[in-house]
This record gives C-alpha cells, sequence and structure tokens, in this order.
C-alpha cells in the first residue's frame, strides 16, 4: 500500500493502487504541506469500533462504563450513546459541550456519528484519519454550548 500525509492537519491517506499521484492540496484542510507515506502503514479496523460503539447501548451500566474508559484512553470519547434518543443539549451540560467544541475546533478531533452512538475523536486517535466531523452534530454541539 502506498500513502500520504498531511503535515499538517495529520490526515493519512492509504491507497491500495500501486502508483498513485499525491494531491496539490489536503483534502480535509486544503494544505499544501504533503509528504508521501512509505512506512508500513497501520490500517485499523473502523468496523471493530462501530461494532464495540454499537454495543454500549445494550451493556449493563458497569460494564458500558469500563467500555467507555477503554474507548477514551484510545482517543474516542462517546458524547452519547444512542444517536436517536435526541439533540446533544438534553444529554450534556453547557460546560461538557464547550469543552468537546474546543475539541474540535482548536484541537482538530472529529465529530461523528460511529455504530449510532455520538463521538469525539481525538488527533491522535488511530482512527482519526477515517473519520471527519458532522455539520450537523456539530451544530446541535454549538447550541448546547451557547444554552
Amino acid at each position: 500500500m502506498v500513502g500520504w500525509r498531511c503535515e499538517n492537519c495529520n490526515y493519512l491517506h492509504i491507497s491500495t493502487s500501486i502508483s498513485e499521484r499525491i494531491p496539490s492540496r489536503c483534502p480535509v484542510c486544503g494544505s499544501k504541506r504533503l509528504k508521501p507515506y512509505n512506512e508500513e502503514i497501520p490500517h485499523p479496523n473502523v468496523g471493530d469500533y462501530i461494532r464495540r460503539l454499537s454495543r454500549l447501548k445494550m451493556l449493563k451500566v458497569d460494564e458500558s462504563e469500563e467500555e467507555r474508559r477503554r474507548l477514551k484512553e484510545e482517543g474516542i470519547h462517546v458524547l452519547l450513546e444512542e444517536e436517536s434518543r435526541g439533540e446533544l443539549k438534553k444529554y450534556l451540560t453547557k460546560e461538557e459541550a464547550a469543552r468537546y467544541l474546543k475539541m474540535v475546533r482548536e484541537y482538530d478531533a472529529a465529530l461523528a456519528v460511529l455504530g449510532g452512538a455520538v463521538v469525539v475523536v481525538e488527533k491522535n486517535s488511530k482512527i482519526r484519519g477515517f473519520v471527519g466531523v458532522s455539520a450537523a452534530k456539530l451544530r446541535e454541539l454549538v447550541e448546547a454550548a451557547e444554552c
């Protein structure tokens, strides 16, 4: 596999083709600071993380808290176990929402729905390069931080 990494946002592009040109700009942040990535590319199993997140709502409370703690150690913060419960402002305090909003805006974290759970993925997480920012969830997070 070949790939390239953006030195600005740390986005890692992995290609299965033998030769692929490096684009002129990063598709995530627009930076021109792209470098070939020739090291052994770790390819995390995103499906495994999605499975773990979708199981959260079915676990007992103590097991769920333990799994959330393990995910947090891997850079994945669970805001809401089940997206269908409603908007973030119902479940997050103003301080929590402001903290997560700061992570997304200033520290290049991702905000997405994975496995039915609303999560913030830190920049140094294994799956950050595969997860983006959901515009709808970002709007909800901004509303929760302002209320």
